[in-house]
Parts: C-alpha cells; structure tokens; sequence
C-alpha cells in the first residue's frame, strides 16, 4: 500500500468518526454550528472516499468508477 493511499484512508477515516461524532452532539443538542460542522465532516469524509473507490481500486476501470469520481466532484 502506497503512502498515498493510507494518507487518504486515514483522513478519510478520521473526517467519518469526528463529524460523525460532531453530527451526533448536535442532533442531541440541536445546535447549528454542531449540526453543520459535522455534516460538513462526514460529507467531506464520504466524497473522498467515492475518490479513493474510483480511482485507486479494480472500479476505476469500470463505468461505476467514473460515476464515482464525478459524485466526488460534483460534492466538492
């Protein structure tokens, strides 16, 4: 595994549990800032992780891996 990729993992990884956790605080609080920062965070988490599917897996040669990587720009 290239140190690209584990990069990737682990940002993908730590975006999912923290705005996760973010998202969480706020739906029980019902607080804004919580609420949009953590939706900021997991959304951000799922876009990278459409890229990392599309690009730097066996679906990148697939018509689905294309999709992939448009989702993930169309998000950014």
């Amino acid at each position: 595994m290239s140190f690209e990729i584990l990069s990737n993992v682990v940002v993908i990884a730590i975006n999912l549990i923290v705005g996760g956790r973010v998202l969480k605080m706020g739906i029980a609080r019902r607080a804004a800032p919580e609420l949009l920062l953590g939706a900021t965070l997991t959304f951000d988490g799922l876009e990278w992780l459409f890229w990392l599917l599309g690009v730097y897996t066996p679906l990148a040669d697939t018509p689905l891996g294309g999709w992939l990587v448009i989702a993930c720009r169309t998000g950014i």
